[in-house]
C-alpha cells in the first residue's frame, strides 16, 4: 500500500473511514499525514497531515459501512487522536485550534460557535446511539463483509471468507464472492483499463456494489488486477472522487490539499447555503483563506455563490512570509509552473468591499498563475476592489487573477498596486483565454497600476496581458508617468491588453504612460494585434519611446501587428477599427505603430480623431484633412459608437429592452456632463406607441412620446422613438406626449380621475425592472428622476370614438290598413313593412297572422365609421316610446338596436278613429282617403364617455319615419272618372354651344308624361278607355297603355335634328336665324307657347259613358351658351430702341456716377378683334391679354408698360471687357388668354459704360529684336512697386506656363484696363524711328498680315503703327507684334527659340497681338486667375516672362512665372 499516490491515499483514507477498515488505515503511507474532519456541528478539525475530509453529520454509507462506526475503527497510527476526539464526542477542537479561533474571531462569533457546538454534541450523541443500534442489527445479517466492529478478534467464518477473497484477487479474478448484487454487477465487467471498462465503471457509480468491488481490489495489493486498476485510477482520479462524493453525500474537499498549504490558518465554516439568494459569506481573513484552501482541496464551487460582507486586510497574513496563496491554485510545490488542476468556478460577489494588503512575493519559487485568484474558469467575480502591495511572479501575474478561462465574467472589479513578472502580466488578469462563449471583462478599472515584465515574448496590459476569445468592455486604465511607475515591459505592452486574438475591445479608456525603453511594441490600447475589434477607445495618455531605432513600434492605439493579421477601418459590420480618439491631431493620425503600408490610412468614415474644449467637442482626422464636429458634441460621437457596436457588431436593436439580451455584458452609454463633456449615462429608449383595438388589432404609431433631460439641457438632444440616447442618472427628465390624430382616428391617454392630470401617466422602468409612473407636470408634460439603469419609456393610449354613425341614418316603417268588402262592415288587414317593402308583421282584424314571422327593424351603430376603437359598445334610446317600441338590450352593448311600431299608438289610432268617423258622417259615400300619414321618432346611440373623445359621450341618431295609410277597397257605385293630372307641361329646348359664329345646335324635350284614368269611387274598368287629342295629334302623340288602356303616354312632336319640326317651332327657329345673319355676334333667345287638350272616354256598366280631360301646354325656349373668341391681336409698336449707359467717376472700377436710360418706358397697347360693346348680347367674350418678356432679367412688362432693368446679366458681362459696350434684343409678346393669339414688339438695347480706360501697350525693343531700347515715348515706366499687384485686375485668360503650356488650344483671353499697374505713357505726337508703318490685311479666315509696302513680315518681331488703336481709350498708336512663319499675326502665349514665354493680346479690342509687359492677371484654362510679370526693360528680352525668382520690384514668382506668397500661388 506504500505505492499509493498522495491523492489516492487521501481518497482511500476517506473510504476507509466510511468502511471502518482498520487494516487499510494502518497501511496508509506517512506522506498522507493526518486528517482534517468536521464534527456534527460543522466545525473543522485537522491533523498534521494534508488530507482533508468534510463529513457533514455522521459519516455513513449503508452498503459499505454496515455494522461499523467511525470512532471504533481507530486502531491505526492515528488511534490516539481519534480516541481523544471520540472521548470529546467528536466536538472539542484542540487547544491550538482554539488559539487560532481566538486570534481571528471576535467574542460574538465565539459565542455563536459554542452554541452551535453544544447543539451539535446533543444531536450527534443521539445519532450515535441510533446508528450503533442500526449497525449492530446489520452486522448480524452480514456474511463476513468486514472486520468485527470491536477489532479484538475474528471468528473462523470471517477469516475463511477473507482468505477466499484474497485468493480470488491473487488469481486475477474480477468477480467478488461475497454478495449476489456484486456478482450480478461484475459479471458483465469488461477488462480493467479498457475504454469499455471506463464506460462501465462510470455508468454504475450509483451502485454500492461497485465501490465494494473497488475496495476489495485495493486491499489485494499483489494481484494483477490491482496494478491495472491503479494505473487506470491515476488517469481518472478526479472523476472517481467526484462520483464518490455524489453518491455518499460527502463534501470531500480534496484527497490531498498539498504541502503548499501547511500552517494555512483556514476557516471553512461559511455562513449561508451557497445559493444566489443565500450565498456563503466571507467576513474574515480566515474564511477568505478557507475559500482558498477549499478550492485547492478540489471543491471548485461551480454553481455556488460567495459574498464578501466587509473589507478585509490581507496584510496581517503571517504564513508564507505574508504571501497569499491564490484562490484556485496548486496543491504542492512540485506542481508549481504546471497546469492548475483545481480552478475556481464559483460566483464571488465583492459587495463593493475592498481586499487590501495583497502581497505575493516568493521569487525563489518562480510562481505562475498568481493574484488574489490563481485561475478562474467560468463563474463570476464582481463588485470588488483589490489593493495590492507587491505581486512578483514568473508568468500569468496580475492583481485579480493569474488566468481567467472559459466563459468567466469579471465585472466591476477595481485593482491597484505593483505587478512584476517575467511573463504575461495585467491588472485584472495575466492571461485571458475564453471558451466558445468567451470570457467577459466589463466595467473594470486599473487605477494607478504599475506593471512590468522582463520577458521579450511577454504580453503586458493594464487590464490583461495575453487575451484570446474574450470581450473587454467599458474598461478603464490609469497608470503613472514615472520611468518605472508605468505600464511597461520588454515584450508587447498595451494600455488595455498586451495581445489580442479574436478579442473585442469596446469602450476603453487609458491615461498615463504606456511602454518604455526596450519594449518590442507599445500601443495605447493593444500591444500586439492578432485579431478582433477595437471600437470606441480614448487614449488620454502617451506612448513612451521604446528606443529601438527602426524596429520601434509605437502606436497611439495599436503597438504593432504582423502582415497576416489584417484589419480594416470603418463602420461597416465587418470592419475592425473605428471611433478611436485621443487628445491631439498628431497622435490621432498614428493609430498603429507597425510599419505596414496603409496601417494609418483611413477616411473620416472610420471616426478617428481627437477631442477639444475639455472633451466637449472633437475633430475627425483623415490624412491631412481635419473635420470639425460642428454642432455635435463629443459625447454624441461616443454614443454613436455605442450604437454602432450594438446594431452592427452585436446585431441588436438599440433599445434598452433588447440590446443586452443573450450576451454577457451590457455596454455603457454616454451622456453630457455639466460642461458638455462625456460622462456615464444610461440608455433611454422609446418604442412606437400603439393602441389596441377592441378586435385585437393595433393602430400603430398613434402618439408622440419624447424626453429630454432638464439637467444640462443645453447639451442634450430630444429622445424619441427613432432616437434613443443616454441621460445621467439622478437627472430630472422631462417627458412630453401628444396623440397623432388624423381625421377620425383620435387617440387619448387612459382616463383615471383619481390621479393628477386625470389620465394614467407615462411609465418608465426603474432599477428593479418595474414599470413606474411618472410625475404629472401639466398638460401633456411629465417628469421623473433618471434611474441608475437603462430604461424604457411608454405610455398607454386608446383609440377613442370621435364619430358615431348609425345605419341607416333614416329609415321608414310603413303601416298599411286595407279595408275591403262592405264599407259599413269592412274586413281589416294591417301590414307592417320596411322601407324596402319587406313584410315584417301582419294582423287580421286584431289578431296576429302567425304565417308571417315578426321581424323587428334593426339599426346598426358603427364607431368612427369602419375604424376600430378600444370600446365598441353603445347604448340605445328612443325619444317617442309611444310611437316606437324599443326592443334593444339595456345598457352598453355591441348589438344593434331593434324596434317595432306601436300599433296602439295615439298617432295610428287617432287617424283611424278620425277617418272612420268622417266616412260615417258622409253616409259612406266616399272611400277613406289613402293619405300617407307620417310621424317621426328618433333612435339615439350614445357611447361610453370614458372611451370617447374628450371623455364626452358621442351621439348618433336614426330618424324613424312611421307612415300610416288606409287603403279603402270597400264597394261603392261608380259616379264619374277622373285623370291623375288636370294639366301637363312640356318644354322644347334649342341649345346652342361652342363658337358663336359657328355654334353646335341640339334640340331636346322634357320627358313623356303618363296620364291615368280612374273611376270614382274606385272600381275596376270593364271596358277599354279611349284617348283623343283636340288637334288630332299634330302637336302631341298619344300611346294607350294598360289592360284596359286606362293609362296613356303623352309625348311632344319635335325633330331633334332641327329639320322637320312642327311649323310653330320651325317659325321661331327661322326668325332667330335671320337675326343671326344681321348680327353674327349677338345671342339668340327665340321662344313661344302652344296648347292642346286630351280627353279620356270610358263606358261603365252601371253608369254609362264617363269622360275626363287634361290640358297640355308646350313651351319652346332657346338657350344660347356660345362664346365669342378673339380673332386677331396687334400692337401699336413693333420695334423700340433704347440707349443705356453707366457714367463712372474715373475708371471702370470707380464709383458709378449715374445710370442712364433705365426704368419705366413706353406703354405698349394691344388691340384685340372683334371690337364689341361690353353688353349682355356679346357675352361671354374674354379679351384679356398677358405680356411676356423673352429676357425678364433685362426687360419686364407690366400691363404693357416696359421696364428696363439696370442690373441685368448682359450688362454685367459687358462690364467685364473693354470697351464695355453691348447690345441686347428682347422680344415682348402680347398673348390673348383665350385662343392664344400673339403679337410681338422687338426691344433693342444698346449699352455703353463711360469710364477712363488706360492700358499698357508695350514700347521699346521686343524680345525678338534689338529695337530702339527705351527711347520710345511709349516705353514702360519700369518697376511699379507693391501696388502694381494689389491693385491689378484680371488681364486675360489663356493656357500659359502654369497650365496646359504656351499657346494651348482653346485659349480665351479678356483684357481689361489694369488700374494700379504701371502703364506706358500715350505718345503725345510722332512715333519712334524704329516703328514701321504700312498696310494691315485681314484674311477671310480672320487672321491678320502686315506689309510695309516693300515686303511682308514673317517669322519676326516688329514695332508696328496700329491705326486701329483708340487713343482716346488709352490705347497706344504702335505696339510690338510677332508674326509667324506663315506671316500671320500671333496671339496668346508664345515661346521663342530660346525657350522664353511671351504673352500677345488675343482680344479683338483694336490691339490684338500686342506684347504684354509688366504685371498682368491672366486666367488659365483651369479657371484660376494668376498674376505674371513680363520684362519691361529694353535689354533684348523685353516682354519675356520672369520665372523662378525675384522680379525687379521685389516679388517672388514660381517656375511657371506665377506670383507666390508664402510658397503658394496667389489667385485673383
Amino acid at each position: 500500500m506504500r505505492r499509493y499516490k498522495k491523492g489516492f491515499a487521501g481518497f482511500l483514507a476517506a473510504a476507509v473511514l466510511l468502511q471502518g477498515s482498520v487494516a487499510v488505515m494502518a497501511q496508509m503511507p506517512e506522506a498522507s499525514g493526518g486528517l482534517a474532519v468536521r464534527d456534527l456541528s460543522g466545525t473543522a478539525y485537522k491533523t498534521t497531515g494534508q488530507n482533508v475530509l468534510w463529513m457533514p453529520d455522521l459519516l455513513s454509507f449503508s452498503a459499505i459501512g454496515e455494522g461499523k462506526r467511525i470512532a471504533e475503527t481507530a486502531n491505526s497510527v492515528h488511534d490516539e487522536e481519534l480516541e481523544e476526539a471520540e472521548e470529546q464526542d467528536l466536538a472539542t477542537p484542540s487547544d491550538a485550534e482554539d488559539d487560532k479561533e481566538k486570534n481571528r474571531e471576535d467574542e460574538d462569533e465565539k459565542e455563536v460557535e459554542v452554541e452551535q457546538e453544544n447543539a451539535g454534541r446533543e444531536k450527534q450523541t443521539e445519532d450515535k446511539g441510533n446508528t450503533d443500534q442500526k449497525l449492530q442489527e446489520q452486522s448480524q445479517n452480514t456474511q463476513g463483509l468486514s472486520q468485527d466492529t470491536q477489532g479484538q478478534s475474528q471468528n473462523t467464518q470471517e477469516q475463511s471468507q477473507e482468505n477466499e477473497q484474497n485468493q480470488n484477487l491473487e488469481n486475477g479474478l474480477t468477480t467478488a464472492t461475497w454478495s449476489n448484487a456484486d456478482r450480478n454487477l461484475t459479471a458483465s465487467m469488461p477488462n480493467v483499463g479498457t475504454d469499455a471498462f471506463t464506460q462501465w465503471f462510470f455508468s454504475n457509480t450509483e451502485e454500492e456494489a461497485l465501490w465494494e468491488w473497488m475496495f476489495a481490489v485495493l486491499e489485494g495489493e499483489k494481484t494483477e488486477t490491482y496494478e491495472e486498476f491503479l494505473l487506470w485510477y491515476e488517469a481518472h482520479e478526479d472523476e472517481i472522487v467526484q462520483a464518490y462524493h455524489k453518491l455518499s453525500g460527502i463534501g470531500l474537499m480534496s484527497s490531498s490539499v498539498g504541502d503548499l498549504w501547511e500552517n494555512w490558518n483556514a476557516n471553512m465554516d461559511f455562513p449561508g447555503d451557497g445559493t444566489r439568494n443565500a450565498p456563503y459569506q466571507i467576513d474574515s481573513l480566515s474564511r477568505l483563506m478557507g475559500l482558498s484552501e477549499a478550492v485547492a482541496a478540489g471543491q471548485d464551487f461551480s454553481g455556488q455563490y460567495f459574498e464578501l460582507t466587509r473589507d478585509i486586510d490581507i496584510g496581517g497574513l503571517t504564513v508564507n512570509s505574508g504571501s497569499w496563496n491564490p484562490i484556485g491554485w496548486y496543491q504542492n510545490y512540485t506542481e508549481l509552473g504546471g497546469k492548475v488542476s483545481h480552478p475556481f468556478r464559483g460566483h464571488f460577489d465583492g459587495g463593493g468591499n475592498t481586499i487590501s494588503g495583497l502581497k505575493i512575493v516568493r521569487p525563489s519559487l518562480a510562481l505562475t498563475n498568481i493574484g488574489l485568484f490563481g485561475v478562474i474558469d467560468g463563474g463570476t467575480v464582481k463588485n470588488l476592489t483589490i489593493e495590492a502591495e507587491d505581486i512578483v511572479g514568473e508568468d500569468n501575474t496580475a492583481v485579480l487573477a493569474g488566468a481567467v478561462l472559459g466563459d468567466a465574467v469579471i465585472y466591476g472589479v477595481t485593482v491597484s498596486g505593483y505587478v512584476n513578472s517575467k511573463g504575461n502580466a495585467g491588472g485584472i488578469a495575466g492571461e485571458v483565454t475564453g471558451s466558445e462563449r468567451r470570457v467577459t471583462i466589463e466595467n473594470c478599472s486599473s487605477e494607478s497600476i504599475v506593471l512590468n515584465s522582463e520577458g521579450r515574448d511577454s504580453y503586458v496590459g493594464g487590464i490583461a496581458g495575453n487575451v484570446q476569445n474574450a470581450w473587454l468592455v467599458d474598461n478603464r486604465v490609469t497608470t503613472q508617468d514615472g520611468d518605472s511607475n508605468r505600464i511597461r515591459g520588454k515584450g508587447y505592452v498595451g494600455g488595455i491588453a498586451g495581445r489580442t486574438s479574436q478579442a473585442d475591445l469596446y469602450n476603453s479608456y487609458v491615461s498615463g504612460t504606456i511602454g518604455g525603453n526596450g519594449s518590442r511594441a507599445a500601443g495605447g490600447m493593444i500591444g500586439k494585434y492578432q485579431g478582433g475589434n477595437l471600437v470606441l477607445a480614448r487614449m488620454a495618455g502617451r506612448i513612451s519611446a521604446t528606443n529601438n531605432g527602426s524596429a520601434s513600434r509605437e502606436g497611439t492605439f495599436i503597438g504593432t501587428r504582423e502582415s497576416r493579421d489584417r484589419f480594416t477601418y470603418g463602420t461597416e459590420k465587418d470592419n475592425h477599427f473605428s471611433y478611436l480618439f485621443t487628445n491631439d491631431a498628431a497622435k490621432a493620425k498614428n493609430v498603429s505603430g507597425s510599419t505596414i503600408d496603409g496601417d494609418n490610412s483611413f477616411t473620416k468614415e472610420a471616426h478617428i480623431g481627437y477631442w477639444t474644449d475639455n472633451e466637449k467637442k472633437y475633430k475627425i482626422v483623415a490624412g491631412r484633412t481635419e473635420t470639425d464636429s460642428g454642432e455635435r458634441y463629443f459625447y454624441e460621437e461616443l454614443e454613436d459608437a455605442v450604437r454602432y457596436i450594438v446594431t452592427q457588431k452585436l446585431n441588436r436593436q438599440f433599445t434598452s429592452a433588447d440590446y443586452a439580451q443573450g450576451i454577457s455584458f451590457q455596454i455603457d452609454h454616454f451622456a453630457p456632463g455639466y460642461m458638455g463633456e462625456p460622462v456615464r449615462g444610461y440608455l433611454v429608449s422609446i418604442p412606437r406607441i400603439d393602441a389596441k383595438n377592441n378586435n385585437g388589432t393595433f393602430d400603430t404609431d398613434v402618439a408622440k412620446l419624447t424626453a429630454i433631460s432638464a439637467t444640462s439641457n443645453s447639451y442634450y438632444r430630444t429622445i424619441h422613438k427613432d432616437h434613443a440616447a443616454a441621460i445621467v442618472p439622478g437627472s430630472v427628465v422631462t417627458v412630453a406626449t401628444a396623440p397623432k390624430n388624423t381625421g377620425d382616428s383620435r387617440y387619448q391617454m387612459v382616463a383615471d380621475a383619481n390621479v393628477p392630470g386625470g389620465v394614467k401617466a407615462p411609465v418608465f422602468v426603474d432599477e428593479n425592472g418595474r414599470w413606474t409612473r411618472m410625475d404629472y407636470v401639466n398638460g401633456g408634460s411629465y417628469s421623473f428622476i433618471m434611474p441608475e439603469c437603462d430604461t424604457e419609456l411608454n405610455v398607454e393610449y386608446i383609440k377613442v370614438t370621435t364619430r358615431l354613425n348609425v345605419d341607416p341614418a333614416e329609415t321608414s316603417i310603413h303601416v298599411t290598413q286595407t279595408r275591403s268588402g262592405d264599407r259599413k262592415n269592412p274586413k281589416i288587414v294591417t301590414e307592417v313593412t320596411t322601407q324596402e317593402g319587406t313584410l315584417i308583421a301582419r294582423y287580421i282584424d286584431t289578431a296576429q297572422d302567425t304565417s308571417v314571422q315578426v321581424q323587428p327593424v334593426a339599426i346598426h351603430g358603427e364607431h368612427n365609421e369602419a375604424g376600430w376603437t378600444a370600446d365598441r359598445t353603445m347604448r340605445w334610446s328612443v325619444d317617442d316610446t309611444n310611437l316606437l317600441v324599443n326592443l334593444s338590450d339595456a345598457g352598453y352593448t355591441v348589438k344593434d338596436a331593434v324596434i317595432m311600431p306601436n300599433l296602439d299608438s295615439a298617432f295610428i289610432q287617432g287617424i283611424i278613429n278620425r277617418e272612420v268617423q268622417a266616412q260615417a258622417d258622409g253616409q259612406y259615400q266616399e272611400k277613406i282617403n289613402n293619405t300617407i300619414y307620417t310621424q317621426n321618432a328618433v333612435v339615439t346611440a350614445s357611447t361610453n364617455p370614458e372611451t370617447s373623445v374628450d371623455n364626452r359621450a358621442v351621439y348618433a341618431n336614426c330618424r324613424v319615419n312611421v307612415t300610416f295609410q288606409i287603403l279603402d277597397n270597400t264597394t261603392v257605385r261608380v259616379e264619374d272618372m277622373n285623370l291623375n293630372k288636370e294639366e301637363v307641361r312640356f318644354t322644347v329646348t334649342r341649345r346652342l354651344t361652342g363658337d358663336r359664329r359657328n355654334p353646335q345646335e341640339t334640340i331636346i324635350c322634357s320627358e313623356p308624361v303618363i296620364l291615368t284614368a280612374a273611376l270614382r269611387p274606385i272600381r275596376p274598368f270593364f271596358k277599354n278607355v279611349s284617348w283623343k287629342a283636340k288637334e288630332d295629334r299634330k302637336l302631341i302623340s298619344l300611346t294607350p297603355l294598360g289592360d284596359n288602356t286606362q293609362d296613356c303616354r303623352v309625348e311632344v312632336n319635335y325633330d331633334a335634328e332641327g329639320k322637320k319640326n312642327p311649323a310653330w317651332i320651325q317659325n321661331i327657329i327661322l326668325e332667330d336665324n335671320e337675326r343671326k345673319k344681321k348680327d353674327p355676334y349677338a345671342k339668340l333667345d327665340g321662344k313661344g307657347t302652344c296648347t292642346e287638350q286630351i280627353t279620356a272616354v270610358s263606358e261603365d256598366q252601371t253608369y254609362g259613358h264617363v269622360t275626363a280631360s287634361c290640358a297640355v301646354r308646350i313651351d319652346f325656349v332657346t338657350v344660347d351658351e356660345t362664346v365669342i373668341h378673339p380673332e386677331n391681336i396687334s400692337l401699336n409698336q413693333q420695334t423700340l430702341t433704347y440707349p443705356l449707359s453707366y457714367d463712372y467717376v474715373t475708371g471702370i472700377y470707380s464709383e458709378i456716377k449715374s445710370r442712364n436710360g433705365f426704368g419705366e418706358k413706353e406703354i405698349l397697347q394691344a388691340e384685340v378683334l372683334p371690337e364689341l360693346a361690353q353688353q349682355e348680347p356679346y357675352a361671354p367674350y374674354n379679351r384679356k391679354v398677358e405680356w411676356i418678356s423673352s429676357d425678364p432679367d433685362a426687360v419686364i412688362v407690366e400691363n404693357g408698360k416696359i421696364i428696363l432693368l439696370d442690373h441685368a446679366g448682359w450688362i454685367k458681362e459687358a462690364l467685364k471687357a473693354y470697351p464695355y459696350k453691348a447690345k441686347k434684343t428682347v422680344m415682348i409678346t402680347a398673348k390673348t388668354k383665350d385662343n392664344g393669339l400673339t403679337a410681338q414688339c422687338e426691344i433693342n438695347l444698346e449699352f455703353q459704360a463711360n469710364a477712363v480706360h488706360v492700358s499698357y501697350t508695350g514700347g521699346g525693343s521686343s524680345g525678338g529684336g534689338s529695337g530702339g531700347g527705351s527711347g520710345g515715348k511709349s516705353s514702360s515706366s519700369g518697376s511699379s512697386g507693391k501696388s502694381s499687384i494689389v491693385g491689378a485686375n484680371t488681364g486675360s485668360e489663356a493656357a500659359g506656363p502654369g497650365a496646359a503650356g504656351p499657346g494651348a488650344a482653346g485659349s480665351e483671353v479678356v483684357t481689361l484696363g489694369i488700374e494700379g499697374v504701371p502703364k506706358s505713357a500715350v505718345p503725345e505726337k510722332g512715333l519712334p524711328d524704329y516703328v514701321v508703318s504700312g498696310e494691315w490685311m485681314k484674311e477671310e479666315t480672320g487672321g491678320w498680315r502686315f506689309s510695309d509696302g516693300s515686303r511682308a513680315y514673317a517669322d519676326e518681331w516688329a514695332a508696328v503703327e496700329n491705326p486701329y488703336a483708340d487713343e482716346t481709350a488709352g490705347q497706344s498708336p504702335f505696339d510690338w507684334f510677332r508674326f509667324g512663319q506663315d506671316g500671320l499675326l500671333l496671339s496668346g502665349w508664345y515661346k521663342d527659340s530660346d525657350g522664353r514665354f511671351y504673352y500677345l493680346n488675343p482680344q479683338s479690342d483694336g490691339t490684338m497681338g500686342r506684347m504684354f509687359t509688366g504685371w498682368n492677371w491672366i486666367k488659365g484654362t483651369g479657371g484660376n486667375i494668376y498674376c505674371y510679370y513680363f520684362n519691361e526693360n529694353s535689354d533684348g528680352t523685353r516682354g519675356a516672362l520672369v520665372c523662378s525668382g525675384m522680379t525687379p520690384d521685389g516679388y517672388c514668382v514660381d517656375a511657371s512665372g506665377r506670383w507666390i506668397k508664402d510658397g503658394s500661388p496667389q489667385i485673383r
